[in-house]
């Protein structure tokens, strides 16, 4: 940032930074920086959430074409949880299941996990996958549903130990990073 402008200050360096740190881990992953680039480009006004206006223009921008229809189905696949704004977690969240959920049909199968945790890593075992799918399957109906898809990556971000439960030093680690002033109480 600084050779792009040798005035940029050190508040804006963690403001990006902040956007680009999804999983709050300390590194930035290159997937995290696709999609960072790609939600600042759609939040045009650098609010931090995007309207379904800032999606309708990137939309338009891709393909002038767009009709109002695909762009209400894109808000409802992003908007989970229906408050008229996407923030960055939702944004993220409908990518990740967008690029699994290859053939578009609002639920994700067994085969189609399988096929994107083999894109990712080539040497993922059958067992790594069953774990995962038992994982987010959480009512056991043999397809993964987006709230359960969200819920699934909430938990898991929580769970760093990947123990399947949740301590309270894994909720404390949590909650300081989404807020590093949340207190004890």
């Amino acid at each position: 940032m600084k050779r792009e402008n040798p005035a940029v200050t050190e508040a804006q360096v963690q403001r990006r930074w902040a956007a680009m740190d999804f999983n709050k881990d300390g590194s930035v992953s290159r997937k995290e920086f696709v999609q960072a680039e790609d939600f600042a480009a759609i939040d045009t006004d650098s609010s931090g959430t995007i309207t379904i206006d800032e999606l309708r223009a990137a939309m338009k921008r891709e393909n002038p074409a767009v009709t109002e229809a695909q762009v209400q189905r894109r808000w409802a696949a992003m908007d989970f949880n229906k408050d008229g704004s996407v923030s960055r977690k939702e944004f993220v969240q409908a990518e990740d299941f967008a690029a699994i959920d290859t053939d578009s049909s609002g639920t994700i199968t067994i085969d189609e996990l399988r096929a994107s945790m083999k894109r990712e890593n080539p040497a993922v075992t059958e067992a790594q996958v069953q774990r995962r799918w038992a994982a987010m399957d959480f009512n056991k109906d043999g397809s993964v549903s987006r709230k359960e898809f969200v819920q699934a990556e909430d938990f898991a971000a929580i769970d760093t130990d990947s123990s399947g439960t949740i301590t309270i030093d894994e909720l404390r680690a949590a909650m300081k990073r989404e807020n590093p002033a949340v207190t004890e109480a």
